[in-house]
């Protein structure tokens, strides 16, 4: 690993680092908040600008070289950036678990997790602009979400993003909604009980017909969700999903909305964006 990056690109490697730690580590509430902070806006600036303080002051303790890092240099910065961080936010357990984490890979350089590093290197080396950067911030940050969507596009993004939800989990009783939501070849859902609960799930915050925001599908989806929650007699794995959802909708710098908007923008690109055959 003897790539030179600059610090703003280790940087970027490290953020992308932990959002992959985040996917696989479901709940990380403090670092999914960490995550939120680390990210760019349209100005350049980080979304907490102590953030960049800190990740130049973790630098310091490790390099005296001005602006160059070696990939095992940012490795150790990361460690050192999420030491400070955990101290501010009074040690909390999710970020002491992925600090004993790091310091794991640190120990073994044959931890399997190190490909990841390198992948993300090699991204940002590669990139002109590899920075994250937050989609809602301030009095603006709904303008984004004004997508015009029908209750297609809106039912397959929820599908979408539920895919990689469920990638990140071992939710069992959500794979089986997914094969239930799944399409047919003449377009219709396998299960077609649950089409009429989608549909029922929208007409309760729609304004326009068939003409709705991502955020009211956002909505919806969790309604839908609520009524499948009840058929599947309370479920944990539908309750962790649920929580997780409304931790979005009440925090819309919340790490998810950066997948939630992926989705909507891949169904608005293509011609037809069902998915008809669901591995999970």
């Amino acid at each position: 690993m003897g790539n030179k990056l600059t610090y703003l690109q280790a940087y970027n490697a490290s953020s992308r680092f932990l959002d992959m730690y985040y996917w696989h580590m479901l709940p990380a509430d403090n670092v999914a908040g960490l995550l939120g902070e680390m990210a760019f806006l349209k100005d350049g600036n980080t979304a907490d600008p102590a953030i960049w303080d800190n990740w130049v002051l973790a630098i310091e303790k490790i390099s005296h070289e001005r602006n160059v890092l070696s990939s095992e240099q940012a490795f150790e910065v990361l460690i050192k950036f999420l030491e400070e961080y955990n101290k501010e936010i009074s040690f909390a357990d999710d970020v002491r678990i992925l600090l004993q984490y790091l310091i794991k890979m640190q120990n073994d350089l044959e931890y399997t997790a190190w490909r990841y590093w390198r992948k993300y290197i090699k991204q940002v080396l590669n990139e002109q602009d590899s920075r994250e950067y937050l989609m809602f911030m301030g009095k603006n940050r709904i303008d984004i979400m004004k997508d015009h969507l029908t209750y297609l596009h809106s039912y397959n993004a929820m599908c979408r993003f539920l895919v990689l939800f469920s990638k990140h989990s071992s939710a069992k009783n959500l794979e089986s909604l997914l094969k239930r939501m799944a399409f047919l070849k003449n377009k219709k859902t396998l299960d077609s009980s649950i089409w009429s609960n989608w549909i029922e799930s929208v007409e309760e915050i729609e304004q326009e017909k068939n003409r709705f925001t991502s955020l009211q599908a956002f909505a919806a989806m969790i309604i839908f969700l609520k009524k499948y929650y009840q058929e599947v007699l309370f479920d944990d794995d539908v309750s962790k999903l649920l929580e997780y959802l409304i931790k979005m909708q009440n925090d819309l710098q919340y790490i998810g909305w950066k997948d939630w908007q992926a989705c909507i923008e891949y169904v608005i690109s293509e011609e037809d964006s069902r998915i008809y055959e669901i591995n999970v």
